[in-house]
């Protein structure tokens, strides 16, 4: 049961003693369960890709790209409560780039058991080791699961980032504090231009950006759409573009 590519007993480091945990500002979770995965599947009824890509732009230590492949995994899950994880759904290709400019603890992938406290049992045991022995306390992110998340050294300070391609959701939370608002501005509006049409940014929820004026739209907090065009509206579970031609025609 607790085989990975080793017994979590053997593990040499330490977890790390921080206070981070798993889904962190739940409702940004609740989003991309409720919503961005309904938009996903509308679109493909309609032809549209089965390939999600969502960036952790700054993910610490780790937790946050974990949660965010938990969190798609169980919202595209079809499967009775008990079975176990189904890693690819059937169709889709879910992948979530992670960075920073430190990876150690992320990559190990240890943390403290408490840190799941927050999750179902079933969730725990889907995607999740127990540790043993001496290492008990501690959790392991399944292999299955991290295989999901891809890692790449980042520093945002830096002209070039080594990012490829476009992305239908950014996190990047609870990190502007530590830039001045020139650089929030300047990376925050390179961001945008990553994202798909229509896409999603995710600031922390205490976090304003002003700075963005029309180029991105705020429907929640802290989560803003990338360049809409037309009328958003986002209400609980669901979010609705309306063309612009359409809400002039009805002015």
């Amino acid at each position: 049961m607790l085989q990975d590519d080793k017994e979590l007993s053997e593990v040499s480091s330490a977890a790390t003693s921080g206070e981070a945990s798993f889904f962190q500002e739940k409702r940004h979770f609740d989003f991309l369960a409720e919503t961005l995965v309904s938009d996903l599947k509308a679109g493909a009824s309609l032809g549209r890709k089965q390939h999600v890509r969502i960036w952790s732009a700054a993910c610490s230590t780790g937790e946050e790209p974990y949660s965010i492949a938990i969190a798609m995994l169980e919202a595209f899950r079809d499967a009775p409560e008990s079975e176990p994880a189904i890693y690819q759904p059937q169709g889709w290709h879910i992948e979530v780039v992670a960075s920073d400019i430190e990876l150690a603890t992320a990559r190990e992938r240890v943390y403290p058991e408490q840190s799941v406290s927050g999750l179902s049992p079933a969730v725990r045991q889907r995607y999740f080791l127990r540790g043993k022995g001496n290492k008990t306390g501690l959790v392991r992110v399944k292999r299955e699961l991290a295989e999901l998340v891809h890692f790449q050294h980042v520093n945002l300070l830096e002209s070039d980032w080594p990012i490829d391609g476009r992305f239908d959701v950014i996190f990047f939370r609870n990190a502007l504090t530590y830039f001045d608002p020139e650089t929030q501005e300047r990376i925050l509006r390179k961001m945008l231009r990553l994202l798909e049409p229509h896409s999603y940014l995710i600031l922390g929820q205490s976090e304003r950006a002003p700075s963005l004026g029309r180029a991105a739209m705020q429907i929640g907090n802290g989560i803003h759409q990338s360049r809409p065009r037309g009328t958003v509206r986002y209400i609980g579970k669901e979010r609705r573009t309306r063309p612009r031609s359409t809400a002039q025609g009805k002015a």
